[in-house]
């Protein structure tokens, strides 16, 4: 009878410490989702790339962070439609540096980086759409949550869109498909006239991320051969503009060597590189639709 009640006991012991011990993690969790991975395996995903969702714990750093995003949102929302002819930016923090700041505020990296985008910009209105850190899934709520009435009559999106995808952990795949998304919801809010520059996305970061990069560009460039895009819309690949010297370096063709001095820290252009940039590929490339 002894060993039947020890047994018992034990059972019960295990029993209450394990759930102890679960609970305490979930609530541990739960309360600090800001340390905790978007994309954690084997779970999948905690926001859709497709899906539109604002920022949340999971995809901010820090609630200062997300307050920061909330902010800047509402800040984005209240500036007047963009006007008939202009040229729409939107994106993450790539883009927001036009503005010289990153979630609205001024940033050191972003030095120049204004000047030289006004200048590439003078021949038309340019209005940046962005926010740093932002991926698919938050560009598309910020496109449908928009107060501005549609169709938007600007001239020309230009849209930059998934590199923060692939560095909270998404697939290649995924950020193909949330950019899809992307370019649908802008179509659809620009009406039958609008149209639409989805740009590749940029170099980033060491061999793996170079390699996504490559995936996620040579997809999109496969849809639009197949006219997945829908008529309309062009993509145009700049990313060879910041690949130094080694072309496609150790990691073989579609691989990149990031040129450090047009791209710092392996992400973000600085003034060099956005004056290089729309110098070499994207001035023309939004030229050649504005004048179509």
């Amino acid at each position: 009878m002894l060993p039947i009640l020890c047994l018992s006991l034990l059972v019960c012991f295990l029993t209450y410490t394990t759930g102890a011990v679960l609970s305490a993690s979930a609530l541990h969790i739960e309360h600090a989702p800001y340390k905790a991975p978007l994309c954690p395996p084997p779970a999948g995903c905690r926001e859709q790339p497709a899906a539109a969702t604002p920022r949340t714990p999971f995809s901010s750093r820090s609630p200062e962070q997300l307050e920061a995003w909330e902010d800047f949102h509402e800040l984005l929302r209240e500036e007047p439609a963009p006007p008939p002819g202009s040229v729409v930016f939107w994106g993450d923090s790539i883009f927001e540096a036009f503005r010289g700041t990153s979630f609205g505020r001024e940033c050191e990296r972003c030095e120049g980086v204004p000047g030289k985008f006004e200048a590439a910009t003078e021949s038309f209105p340019a209005v940046v759409q962005a926010i740093s850190g932002d991926q698919t899934q938050h560009l598309l709520h910020r496109i449908e949550a928009a107060p501005w009435p549609a169709p938007l009559e600007a001239a020309l999106h230009v849209v930059l869109i998934g590199t923060n995808n692939l560095g909270a952990g998404m697939s290649a795949g995924q950020a193909v498909e949330g950019v899809r998304a992307v370019v649908g919801a802008l179509r659809g809010a620009a009406g039958d006239g609008g149209r639409v520059l989805l740009l590749g996305l940029l170099p980033r970061g060491g061999l793996q991320e170079q390699e996504q990069v490559a995936a996620v560009n040579g997809q999109l460039e496969e849809i639009e051969g197949e006219g997945g895009f829908g008529e309309g819309t062009t993509f145009v690949n700049c990313g060879e503009v910041f690949v130094g010297e080694g072309g496609g370096g150790e990691g073989g063709e579609g691989a990149w060597d990031v040129d450090v001095g047009l791209m710092p820290d392996r992400l973000h252009p600085n003034a060099e590189g956005v004056e290089r940039w729309f110098g070499e590929c994207l001035k023309e490339a939004i030229d050649d639709i504005l004048d179509k």
